[in-house]
């Protein structure tokens, strides 16, 4: 099958120095709204930058570190819209403090922060939290705690902020099932549909699911290969509507993308290209485009030399349709590029795809047509 063209590349004009982005590696991620508009949070020498571009064009808008502030040594950040386009929140872990985590909310109508507050465990046995996002869509951030309890079990409890660090609540915990595996990932949490999603281990494949909120813990086992390949993904996961979720992972010598249809129980699988003799692949990350209709796999493109050492190429980054699932195409980045960093939008018949570039400093946007 011969893939669609890359059509158009784009450095967009923001960038850290060369200099840091080689030394420092700065700490990086993105995402799409509804509406297009593309934000990216870049974390070098203690200073921090949140950069919306418009979907409908023209100049981008900065959001500097609030003043008095400083963030420097960050772990990860994880950044979301919520549904309306109008807030962006960002949850940033810091190395010196890895158990802390300091949330930023910016209100795009006002071009403004609105709020920074820093949250600490409460529960004993929780190491750190991790934000997962406005829940339901709504202007209430939920920030996760996993907690290993004394009885050898895990529990999921959840606190909400207003978008103005304002406590809400602190919801009733949720207690993962002894047969559920639980290495901790913060891609499993679906904010937007109020729930957690976790695997079988007594089973070949069951999905199981725990509310955030309100709401009863559902089960469904799905049946055949296609299913149990679900179950190996572990950062390539997620949720296109209430009723699907997506993976990738890789399984022996191939990365297949999985779609589960929840309500009917069944799974369909596309297998992604495999790398050119000599080299083999990995998947990494994955990427929804808000509308839920396309998914983008991040493969690392590697080979094994003559005396055994791995040696890396760059990232393949693989775009699928959902539904029906069929491969679009793909982009190659460099063994530079920031995989934490992509995020895909879909608009006007193309598929843009946004990543960091650590050797440059930039962020790149590059396009897709959809055929």
């Amino acid at each position: 099958m011969r893939l669609p063209q890359q059509v158009a590349v784009t450095v967009w004009a923001w960038a850290v120095s060369c200099e840091a982005a080689q030394m420092t590696f700065p700490t990086v991620c993105s995402a799409f709204n509804a509406r297009g508009d593309a934000a990216t949070v870049t974390i070098s020498g203690g200073k921090f930058m949140l950069r919306v571009m418009p979907g409908g064009g023209g100049e981008p808008i900065s959001f500097p570190t609030p003043n008095g502030d400083n963030i420097g040594g960050a772990l990860s950040c994880r950044l979301f819209f919520d549904k309306a386009s109008r807030y962006v929140a960002v949850g940033v872990r810091q190395e010196q403090q890895p158990y802390l985590l300091r949330v930023l909310v910016a209100d795009l109508t006002a071009n403004s922060w609105i709020s920074r507050f820093t949250l600490e465990p409460k529960a004993s046995g929780s190491s750190y939290l991790d934000l997962a996002g406005f829940l339901d869509g709504n202007p209430v951030l939920a920030v996760a705690a996993p907690t290993y309890g004394r009885d050898s079990a895990w529990t999921f409890p959840f606190t909400l902020f207003t978008i103005a660090g304002e406590q809400k609540e602190t919801l009733a915990m949720q207690t993962a099932p002894d047969y559920a595996e639980l290495r901790w990932n913060p891609n499993r949490i679906d904010a937007l549909h109020n729930r957690i999603l976790f695997f079988s281990t007594r089973k070949s494949c069951a999905l199981l699911f725990l509310p955030i909120s309100q709401g009863k813990s559902e089960e469904v086992e799905i049946d055949g290969n296609e299913a149990r390949a679900a179950c190996d993904a572990m950062s390539a996961i997620a949720f296109p509507d209430e009723r699907t979720v997506i993976t990738s992972a890789t399984r022996g010598n191939t990365d297949p993308v999985t779609v589960v249809d929840l309500p009917s129980r069944t799974a369909h699988q596309l297998v992604l290209p495999q790398a050119e003799s000599g080299k083999f692949t990995s998947v990494d990350e994955g990427s929804l485009s808000p509308d839920g209709r396309y998914f983008a796999v991040a493969r690392t493109i590697r080979s094994v030399t003559f005396f055994g050492n791995e040696r890396e190429y760059g990232t393949e980054v693989d775009v699928v349709q959902v539904s029906p699932l069929k491969l679009i195409g793909k982009v190659l980045l460099n063994s530079t590029a920031a995989k934490k960093s992509i995020s895909i939008d879909q608009r006007n018949g193309a598929i843009t795809v946004l990543s960091f570039n650590f050797k440059s400093g930039r962020w790149n946007s590059e396009r897709l047509k959809v055929q």
